[in-house]
């Protein structure tokens, strides 16, 4: 078997090359010619910063145990994507990556940039995993389904890219329906800015049928932000208005209390993304729980390229993992403490 220091270096090797060959030729949004892109934050660095140790972070392998991936990033490689110019990643962005804007009022624009910035993620992350699937194709099962995929893939989310970004360029004031938005009096320990394709609802009534690859059918995201900030953290949880395939959903959860409600959204966060960072400050017994690790791994089971040994990975996708049976970070149990406070 391949030794983790081997496996290790193969994997930094075959990144590099992926990253250089699915490097575009201009930036995404301005469309100018660049020779370097910026390092852009698919949650910005203003929130990561609020949850760092010493400006570090854990993120979401941490609860997957892959031993060829390193388990703790400084914030300056956290989330991080090229797609765009320096210039745009510092200005296009500007009116939500703003802590009084975020904690006064959410408008339909700072709602667009949001949606912007996990699209353009998105598509990076789809050039490089096509350039990485090429390099190691000979050990990837069914890679034609995978290209296929990634291509509705990237359909998919450069027209929501264009939806969002016409938003912004005639000023409209309408598009993005708010499901939550609310501010807690505490900063809780996880930050996140991702979309979620959900495939069933509260009742288990299907919302995108993630398995048909019909080019004709749609998958509808709704987006997913948490934002610590200072000394309060902010939840937003919202989907486009034409993306009615959510409207069930959304009449469900609100019928739900708040402490419910952050109860599912934390449950989705690790049931159906993998964009979110998480503070050194959680006690390991969170960090080490069962049942939180296991949902995250149903999330991650595509990272094994046949470089680990499958034995090495749990088949987390036979375990039934209820709501309640994970902690609840966004609840004030788990809150930080604030600088220059007792510890609780």
């Amino acid at each position: 078997m391949i030794s983790e220091i081997d496996a290790r270096k193969a994997l930094s090797q075959i990144l590099k090359t992926s990253r250089a060959e699915s490097k575009p030729a201009e930036c995404f949004i301005c469309k100018k010619t660049q020779t370097s892109f910026c390092n852009s934050h698919s949650v910005p660095r203003m929130i990561l910063d609020n949850i760092a140790t010493s400006g570090c972070l854990l993120y979401s392998v941490t609860l997957v145990d892959l031993p060829i991936i390193d388990l703790e990033k400084g914030i300056n490689n956290s989330g991080t994507f090229h797609f765009i110019c320096k210039e745009c990643d510092s200005s296009f962005f500007s009116t939500y990556e703003n802590e009084q804007n975020l904690s006064t009022s959410i408008t339909n624009k700072m709602l667009a940039e949001i949606a912007i910035k996990y699209y353009l993620m998105q598509m990076s992350k789809r050039h490089l995993e096509s350039s990485l699937y090429n390099i190691i194709s000979q050990n990837i099962k069914g890679k034609d389904v995978l290209d296929e995929c990634h291509t509705l893939d990237l359909q998919n989310a450069d027209f929501n890219y264009r939806r969002a970004k016409k938003i912004i360029d005639k000023e409209l004031k309408s598009g993005y329906k708010i499901i939550l938005y609310e501010k807690l009096p505490y900063v809780v320990p996880i930050a996140a800015q991702t979309g979620i394709c959900l495939y069933k609802d509260l009742d288990d009534t299907i919302v995108n049928n993630i398995y048909n690859l019909d080019k004709t059918i749609r998958m509808q995201n709704m987006h997913l932000c948490i934002f610590p900030l200072k000394i309060e953290s902010v939840i937003i949880l919202f989907y486009h208005k034409d993306d009615r395939n959510y409207v069930s959903f959304e009449k469900k959860f609100l019928k739900k209390t708040l402490g419910e409600q952050l109860k599912i959204i934390n449950y989705l966060l690790f049931k159906e993304t993998e964009n979110y960072y998480i503070s050194k400050q959680l006690p390991a017994k969170v960090l080490n729980n069962t049942n939180l690790r296991n949902l995250s791994r149903q999330n991650h089971m595509g990272l094994d390229f046949n470089i680990l040994n499958k034995e090495n990975v749990p088949n987390a996708n036979k375990i039934i993992i209820g709501i309640d049976d994970v902690p609840n970070l966004l609840s004030e149990e788990y809150k930080l403490a604030l600088p220059n406070t007792e510890t609780r």
